[in-house]
């Protein structure tokens, strides 16, 4: 899902033979315009869980877009036993580079709102937190198993928050 055309024409040509898979031009912001698109209600099935995935997105809803109204209805939308999973910037460990980010920012089509660990956990309403929680992004699960971080586990320059939550 993206408002951006040309992130649009690129993600319906990568997906255009990928049948389980759809790629709609809306904003995220407006819940009702997605649950109301054709190609999102002939692909899910709302009266099964199913999950909503928003990864390096949410940062870009500002406060004034009403987050938790947003979440709220796509809580909503879904049942029991449906999964929320986010990815959310934050300003917690650099403020002043966040300040900056916002600046240029400010010049762009998307302005970005960092939040803080608990504004983020205030999203998660009605949802139980999987653990380990909402935590640090490259601490949620690491793969063990995995390539060595290239930026050497510093959580600060990663600046981003992950959690899952499942739908009570």
């Amino acid at each position: 899902m993206d408002s951006d055309a040309v992130a649009f024409a690129h993600a319906q040509a990568l997906l255009a033979d990928v049948p389980e898979a759809v790629f709609v031009r809306e904003d995220l912001r407006d819940p009702a315009a997605v649950l109301a698109d054709p190609d999102v209600k002939s692909l899910l099935d709302f009266t099964r869980p199913i999950g909503v995935l928003l990864f390096s997105v949410l940062h870009f809803v500002s406060d004034e877009d009403d987050p938790k109204g947003i979440f709220a209805a796509y809580r909503e939308a879904t049942v029991p036993g449906s999964y929320l999973a986010i990815t959310h910037g934050t300003a917690d460990y650099r403020p002043e580079e966040a300040k900056a980010a916002r600046t240029v920012y400010s010049r762009s089509s998307h302005q970005v709102t960092s939040r803080s660990l608990e504004s983020v956990r205030d999203l998660f309403d009605g949802y139980e937190l999987i653990d380990p929680g909402l935590t640090d992004a490259i601490l949620w699960r690491p793969d063990p198993q995995g390539p060595p971080d290239p930026l050497g586990g510093d959580v600060a320059r990663y600046s981003l928050y992950g959690a899952v939550g499942r739908k009570l």
